[in-house]
């Protein structure tokens, strides 16, 4: 898991930072490039939302059962089976 997770994590970091610094240059070096503080804005503020999100599910215990869903809908199931036999 740690390896699919690094695997699709890194590159993902990696092409984020890149887009970040492409347009903080933008709007440093060019006159014409004032339109790059709307991407701006947005990737930050798109970052900070979704990691808000990620630290709001792990303080509320949604990562602690992960399985657990899937075998109570499992044993759910079974008891219908049996109740229409």
């Amino acid at each position: 898991m740690l390896l699919l997770a690094l695997v699709i994590l890194v590159p993902s970091c990696l092409g984020f930072a890149n887009k970040f610094f492409e347009f903080v240059m933008l709007f440093r070096g060019d006159a014409d490039g004032a339109f790059a503080i709307t991407p701006i804005l947005n990737y930050l503020l798109a970052g900070f939302g979704f990691l808000l999100m990620f630290f709001w599910a792990a303080m509320n215990g949604m990562f602690h059962d992960i399985e657990g869903p899937k075998h109570q809908h499992l044993e759910r199931e079974k008891m219908l089976d049996r109740g229409r036999g």
